[in-house]
């Protein structure tokens, strides 16, 4: 019978780019994943597509920009990891109270900090109704990276289903194209976080799931 075996990886940094035509293995230190560096610099994950969630539900304070994922323990992606064809997707469900229209904005935000002070790479605005206590509501934000560097580009679009027509938004279903700058460093490390400002004292939201994802190709 043939001896079993196995390697064992100590944690560590990004290593150094490896030569041409050879790739490196290492177990990354900051998010305690295993990943692999090609001679190109890409980083890839050796596993299956990641994801992160928020365990307690959140009640941000109305009228105040507040991150709803997990800030500094929110998925955290490695520079260079984010390729041509990743998606990043925030699926948030929860009920909304409101009694004044408002514009609610949702940020999505990539850097180191893993607050609000991060960049913000997108926004989608949703405009509350005048009424409605504890309406049910799912929201998905799906960006695609098209383009990767220093200033790699975006598209993102949001899928909303409200029960009705009150609490988060006027109507019982949307699409909302994202906005903002829709770029981002994918040379660079950072936590991936989205929040929330309710946008007037009048309306508030309570978010009981929050998962993100990114699936890479």
């Amino acid at each position: 019978m043939a001896a079993s075996s196995q390697w064992v990886f100590t944690s560590g940094t990004v290593p150094p780019t490896p030569s041409a035509g050879t790739v490196a293995l290492y177990n990354d230190s900051a998010d305690n994943r295993f990943k692999r560096l090609a001679s190109d610099g890409e980083v890839k994950i050796v596993a299956d597509n990641i994801l992160n969630s928020r365990i307690a539900a959140i009640t941000p304070t109305a009228n105040t920009d507040t991150i709803i994922t997990n800030g500094t323990t929110a998925l955290q992606l490695s520079a260079n990891e984010p390729t041509a064809g990743t998606e990043i997707r925030f699926s948030l469900a929860g009920t909304s109270t409101t009694t004044a229209a408002g514009s609610q904005v949702f940020t999505v935000r990539y850097g180191t900090a893993g607050t609000t002070a991060d960049t913000a790479i997108a926004t989608c605005t949703i405009a509350a109704a005048t009424s409605g206590s504890a309406v049910p509501f799912y929201l998905d934000l799906v960006l695609t990276v098209r383009t990767v560097g220093a200033s790699g580009t975006l598209y993102g679009v949001g899928s909303l289903v409200n029960q009705g027509t009150t609490g988060i938004y006027t109507l019982a279903t949307g699409v909302f194209i994202l906005a903002g700058a829709l770029v981002m460093n994918t040379t660079a490390t950072g936590y991936l976080n989205l929040s929330y400002n309710s946008g007037n004292a009048s309306t508030a939201a309570t978010f009981q799931n929050v998962i993100t994802k990114v699936l890479k190709q």
